[in-house]
Order: C-alpha cells, then sequence, then structure tokens
C-alpha cells in the first residue's frame, strides 16, 4: 500500500469520496473525458457502448489498486482525484493503461503524493 494510502486511511475513520476524474481515450473518444463528481449521488447514462462500465471500472481501479479489472478496458490514462472524508488529505491517481504489466501485476499507478488542507 502506498504512503498516500495510508495517509487516507489514518483519518480518524471517516470515509474518502471521488472528488473528479480525467480520463483519455476512454472507449475510443479523442477530447478526454472530465467530471467534478458531487460528495454524495452522483448519475453516469449514456447509450450502451458509451462507456459507462469502464468508466465505472476505471473509478474502482484507482480506489482499490486492483489492476487485472483494466485487462480489457479501452482507455489510454486516467487521473483520479479523491478526498479523505474529513477533507485534510487529498490524493491524485494516475493509472496508465500502456504501463500495465498484467502478467507480472505491477503497480501501475502514479500517486502525485497527498496534501494537507
Amino acid at each position: 500500500m502506498t504512503e498516500s494510502a495510508h495517509q487516507l486511511r489514518k483519518c480518524g475513520g471517516t470515509v474518502a469520496y471521488l472528488a473528479e476524474f480525467t480520463i483519455y481515450g476512454l472507449a475510443g473518444r479523442s477530447p478526454p473525458v472530465h467530471r467534478v463528481l458531487d460528495r454524495h449521488v452522483n448519475v453516469f447514462w449514456g447509450l450502451n457502448g458509451t462507456g459507462k462500465t469502464s468508466l465505472l471500472k476505471i473509478l474502482n481501479s484507482a480506489l482499490t489498486n486492483q489492476v487485472s479489472i483494466l485487462r480489457r478496458v479501452p482507455f489510454e490514462r486516467a487521473e483520479v482525484l479523491f478526498w479523505s472524508g474529513d477533507g485534510q488529505v487529498k490524493i491524485m491517481r494516475t493509472i496508465v493503461h500502456e504501463s500495465i504489466d498484467f502478467e507480472e501485476s505491477a503497480d501501475p499507478f502514479e500517486d502525485s503524493g497527498s496534501q494537507a488542507t
């Protein structure tokens, strides 16, 4: 577990939450998909094949460090920002699809570290 992940876990039992994300090349899209999320409820809708499931797999992988679920997900790079529940620790996680070694289970995550507010 990375140092920043340890810091999130030590935040007084509060639950971390996703704040925003940017995904490059999601489902073959040219412009990046960027959204700032509401802390409580978010709804993703769209036609079949537009990347809803891929988006959720990327977000799940960023939070859980499970890269195996990204094997067939069509994207180039993802940046996911999340905060500790108390708002004291910020983590920016970057996942680069081409750097994932599914055979070796290498860590494709690049944490930009944490910042206290």
